[in-house]
């Protein structure tokens, strides 16, 4: 049973996929909540640029890209491909919340 499916039971399954490249990726762990008819996935990422979120689906999956400069000056960048079954992806939304990158997708 994956992780998904235990957190949510079984209307809503799937696999997180992270896809690093480079050394300057940011490892985020997304926290998974149910919200009224959605699924939000919160990723603490405060060194994220709000200007360089793109988020696309294709073949049933989420692409989130970001990216942003630390404190220090070190560049970083997000790169996360998700799948998710339960969702309705096409219609899946991200914004910045605070130091969080938030995705909400309506539950199907």
């Amino acid at each position: 049973m994956g992780l998904l499916q235990r957190l949510l039971g079984n209307r809503i399954t799937g696999t997180i996929i992270t896809s690093k490249v480079g050394k300057d990726a940011l490892s985020v762990s997304p926290s998974i909540e149910i919200e009224g008819d959605e699924l939000v996935l919160r990723m603490h990422a405060p060194a994220i640029d709000p200007s360089t979120v793109e988020l696309d689906t294709h073949d049933d999956h989420l692409h989130l890209r970001a990216s942003g400069t630390k404190p220090d000056g070190s560049k970083v960048k997000i790169e996360e491909t998700m799948r998710i079954s339960g969702a309705d992806e096409s219609r899946a939304r991200v914004a910045t919340e605070g130091d969080d990158l938030v995705i909400r997708l309506p539950r199907g």
